[in-house]
Formats: structure tokens, C-alpha cells, sequence
């Protein structure tokens, strides 16, 4: 519960992306990744389904070798949770993938995104300790 309390907190921390969101940053964070060379496929990676998670988005994919500590499997939400040193690269996974998986980044800061597609939202974000991605379902 807490993991998802840190992520759902991620979401009121990230600033919107932006140019007045992104003038705000402090120097420490880095700025967002240039949208121009971004893939038009995802980067090779694996699929929610094949990590044995059975109600996530369809395609979605996330690195291959992650280190799951705990994990949410529900209709309305999917959580993973993997060790911090893990962390940043799932992150520039998300950041290389979420355009050409169909996602929108809505915010981002150094340590976490909020993005979204027709039917899913989803937060990711990291601590000296875990790293969490939760796809929630939208209402149709």
C-alpha cells in the first residue's frame, strides 16, 4: 500500500510537461528526453503477459530481467515493483517506449512520469529504496 501511496503521490509531485513547467525545474533535474529521436517501435523489452500478469494494457512491455519484489495483478490496476538500482533504467525504458507504445507523457520530473493512452493511465516513479510503474484501467 505504501508503493502505491508513493506513486500516486508521484503524480502531485511531477510537473507538467510543459515550456512553463519545464522552466521551473531546479538545475539538479535533468530536462526532458528530445521527443525527435525517439523511436517509432518500442524498444525490445517483454510483455506484462509474459511476466505472468494477466490484466494489464495489451503490448504494454517493460525491460527484460527486472527484478520484481512485488507486484499488484488487478482488473482495475497493475503495479511492479523492482529494487531502486533498477530504477533509472526502467525509467529511460519508459521514456524511450511510452511514444511508439501509444503513450502520452503528461509530466515528468527527474524521478518519475505520468503518461496516458485511450483507456490507461500510468505513474512511474523511484526512491532510494524501490522504483513502482501501476497502470490503472480508466472507466469506459
Amino acid at each position: 500500500m505504501a508503493l502505491v501511496t508513493m506513486l500516486l503521490t508521484a503524480s502531485s509531485c511531477a510537473e507538467p510537461n510543459t515550456p512553463q513547467g519545464m522552466a521551473t525545474r531546479s538545475a539538479a533535474q535533468t530536462p526532458p528526453p528530445n521527443t525527435s529521436s525517439r523511436p517509432s517501435t518500442p524498444m525490445p523489452g517483454v510483455t506484462l503477459s509474459s511476466l505472468g500478469f494477466m490484466h494489464g494494457p495489451a503490448g504494454f512491455t517493460v525491460p527484460a530481467g527486472l527484478d520484481l519484489r512485488d507486484r499488484v495483478d488487478q482488473s482495475n490496476v497493475v503495479t511492479l515493483v523492482v529494487p531502486a538500482a533498477q530504477g533509472q533504467g526502467l525509467l529511460d525504458y519508459l521514456n524511450a517506449s511510452l511514444p511508439a507504445l501509444g503513450y502520452t507523457v503528461t509530466a515528468r520530473s527527474a524521478d518519475s512520469l505520468i503518461f496516458e493512452a485511450p483507456g490507461w493511465q500510468g505513474a512511474f516513479t523511484m526512491s532510494d529504496a524501490l522504483a513502482g510503474l501501476t497502470l490503472r484501467r480508466l472507466a469506459q
